[in-house]
């Protein structure tokens, strides 16, 4: 159990060997297998709905304020000192990212940048507007992910993960976001 006051771990240092990588050998390629993509999309918009919800419910001041919990499995260290926006704020910044990473690979196109998980955290200086700005991704996320092709090459690296096909980037978009439903739950949880 780590002390409130401790230093957290630096953005990108990932999480510990073990579950880093339980993470990339069984517990993604089991929920893969057994998710279809409609379940991902389902999955991906029904826990932003609940976040939307969750966070709007919240006094704006708590909207606000960071948190510090318990670290999460699946979660870097330097991620569990978050406001629910901030949440919300890396949520839109990954989501696109995740969705348009299929989308280059659904056209048969590898993206030219490497992903760094570092480069993703939120910076924590957007307001409320996030909310509907996360609601319009959400909006949108059916038709983008059903106008694609899902073919099994080319495949673009996640440092965690490996090479993933597009089908395989929509999948960790919904088991991305499910990990951040849980985060938020115990910062609203916490007193």
């Amino acid at each position: 159990m780590s002390s409130k006051t401790e230093p957290l771990a630096a953005p990108g240092a990932g999480l510990p060997a073990v579950e880093g990588w339980l993470a990339r050998h069984v517990i993604f390629p089991r929920f893969v297998r057994k998710t279809t993509t409609a379940e991902a999309v389902d999955r991906f918009v029904a826990d932003g709905r609940w976040i939307v919800e969750r966070v709007r419910a919240l006094e704006p001041e708590r909207q606000r304020t960071r948190v510090r919990i318990e670290r999460l499995r699946g979660m870097e260290d330097s991620s569990r000192e978050w406001s629910p926006l901030m949440v919300v704020e890396h949520l839109l910044i990954t989501g696109p990212a995740m969705l348009g990473a299929a989308r280059s690979l659904s056209a048969g196109v590898v993206p030219g940048r490497a992903v760094s998980t570092a480069a993703v955290k939120p910076k924590g200086e957007a307001g409320a507007e996030l909310l509907e700005e996360f609601g319009r991704l959400l909006d949108g996320y059916p038709a983008a992910v059903a106008a694609l092709t899902f073919p099994t090459k080319p495949k673009f690296p996640h440092p965690w993960f490996g090479p993933l096909d597009a089908r395989r980037w929509v999948v960790l978009n919904a088991f991305h976001q499910a990990l951040h439903r849980r985060q938020l739950e115990r910062i609203v949880a916490a007193k």
